[in-house]
């Protein structure tokens, strides 16, 4: 990692800052040091180009979403979170992308989830944003 620069502590020692390009991102954009429940999509990433927004969609469903047949056979797709703003976040961003999903509360682990399971919104979803997966670990 490359050092941003040198700087005397409280007591007069330097030390050395790191440079933390996702973390000076998020610092910069508001979202840094908040609680679970008081996260949001920045505007900066509202701004951000349609191919761009397709990523930071697909990753925030490979990391915090799901995809799955369900109890009876009936594919879903979701995102869940304790922040009820982000929640509505995900929703309208999707909504950008053609894809209908419904907001619900889920009393029972105090979270939000957004998630669809019409054919129709399952392709497009597909289609247009995916979930981004992950190559696996290299065989040792």
């Amino acid at each position: 990692s490359r050092i941003r620069r040198s700087s005397p502590n409280s007591r007069g020692c330097v030390t050395n800052h790191r440079i933390n390009p996702v973390g000076d991102l998020l610092a910069s954009n508001g979202v840094s040091k908040k609680h679970s429940r008081d996260k949001f999509i920045p505007a900066a990433i509202w701004s951000l180009s349609r191919e761009q927004q397709r990523l930071f969609l697909s990753c925030l469903y490979s990391t915090d979403g799901w995809a799955s047949l369900g109890e009876r056979q009936h594919p879903e797709i979701g995102y869940c979170s304790v922040s009820e703003r982000l929640c509505r976040d995900v929703q309208e961003m999707l909504l950008r992308f053609g894809v209908h999903a419904r907001l619900r509360y889920r009393p029972k682990v105090n979270a939000w989830t957004v998630d669809f399971s019409g054919a129709e919104d399952i392709i497009r979803f597909a289609d247009r944003i995916g979930i981004l997966v992950l190559e696996p670990a290299a065989e040792l």
